[in-house]
């Protein structure tokens, strides 16, 4: 399992994941709140698609005497995962006063290069990042809710604790999905039969866009024989 999901090629698309149910409703897939809503930006787009298993970890001002978890303790978590050949995707959730949150650039060039060398196919934050030179390079998507050059002094309140970010929740050991479209999860339980599902949607897709391209080719040509 983990072996398939290294390859993004593995998730064509996250249309399986959300396919209609026998009477045309979507039923159970919206209420869990799967989805991160349009708030959240892919920063790199071009990056394609790309999966991993959730390490969550919720970040804020510091608060005086408070030490009992730290970035090393993120990092530590990121480790288990590539130790075990799992792809990880972090999941950063921001907890700062609301008249200065949206220019906390939490994520910069340093904690990304970190993640990078621990296995990490994509960092989502609720807030914004900043050093986006340096984060383009590594690879990795990156889903924010913008850029800013601000920093100041933070710490890590909590790790692997099931948290909400622009209005999915996701908890520890989710598979989240990451392309230019934005983001979903998913539990890893459901992993096995998704795969099938995937292959199966991705190649009726493709026939359907092939069988679509000559539909309109032929109503383009007919249209043009009218108007000659």
């Amino acid at each position: 399992m983990a072996d398939q999901l290294v390859r993004p090629r593995c998730f064509p698309s996250a249309i399986a994941l959300s396919k209609p149910g026998s009477d045309g409703s979507h039923g159970p897939v919206w209420p869990p709140r799967r989805y991160c809503d349009n708030t959240m930006v892919a920063n790199f787009p071009e990056h394609g698609r790309k999966v991993g298993y959730a390490v969550t970890c919720i970040w804020g001002p510091p608060r005086d005497g408070f030490n009992r978890v730290s970035w090393i303790d993120v990092l530590k978590q990121l480790e288990v995962n590539r130790a075990n050949n799992r792809p990880s995707c972090l999941i950063i959730k921001q907890d700062f006063p609301e008249e200065y949150a949206a220019k906390v650039g939490l994520v910069g060039g340093n904690m990304a290069n970190a993640m990078k060398v621990l296995g990490v196919s994509g960092c989502i934050s609720d807030g914004p990042i900043r050093d986006l030179d340096e984060l383009r390079e590594l690879g990795m998507h990156f889903h924010s809710m913008g850029t800013s050059s601000g920093h100041g002094e933070f710490g890590v309140y909590a790790v692997n604790v099931p948290v909400n970010v622009c209005g999915m929740d996701v908890a520890p050991g989710e598979l989240v999905h990451m392309d230019e479209n934005g983001v979903c999860k998913f539990p890893a339980v459901r992993a096995a039969p998704v795969f099938p599902a995937l292959s199966t949607v991705s190649t009726r897709s493709c026939c359907l866009r092939r069988t679509s391209s000559r539909r309109w080719s032929r109503t383009a040509r007919s249209c043009r024989a009218r108007r000659t």
